[in-house]
């Protein structure tokens, strides 16, 4: 996937931080990662197979043609050594990607990522409810 970009961080080291602008959707491929927001401390822990991010992609999957931006609310540091990061801009995955994948007949991959997203976006709503209790 040549528009996607490898990302190595150490532990502890800052991934993002709230209100960051953020257009790209990341793979965790290796590691944990934190989830923090300011007024309730750690919400989530991440790792392979989840995705940071991907409420640009779920949530307007039609607007490809224009750059989605979005402030991060909460922060990513990672939580282990050798965290690793695939990311991709987020239209580049609504208008390339997701197609190609399609194309060469792999859409149980595909499915398979998708459910990755989002089941991440889940746990993180269901953390953010679970706190405001």
């Amino acid at each position: 996937m040549r528009e996607a970009t490898i990302f190595e961080y150490k532990m502890n080291e800052t991934i993002y931080t709230e209100n960051d602008v953020d257009t790209r959707l990341h793979f965790i491929l290796s590691g944990d990662v934190s989830l923090v927001r300011t007024n309730y401390g750690k919400i989530a822990n991440l790792t392979p197979s989840h995705t940071l991010n991907e409420d640009q992609v779920l949530s307007q999957p039609t607007q490809s043609k224009q750059r989605i931006r979005s402030k991060r609310s909460e922060s990513a540091f990672a939580d282990s050594e050798g965290v690793v990061l695939m990311s991709i801009e987020s239209d580049q995955w609504v208008r390339n990607t997701r197609g190609v994948i399609m194309q060469i007949g792999m859409k149980k991959n595909l499915l398979y990522i998708e459910s990755c997203m989002k089941r991440s976006q889940f746990i993180k709503k269901n953390m953010l409810v679970a706190l405001r209790k």
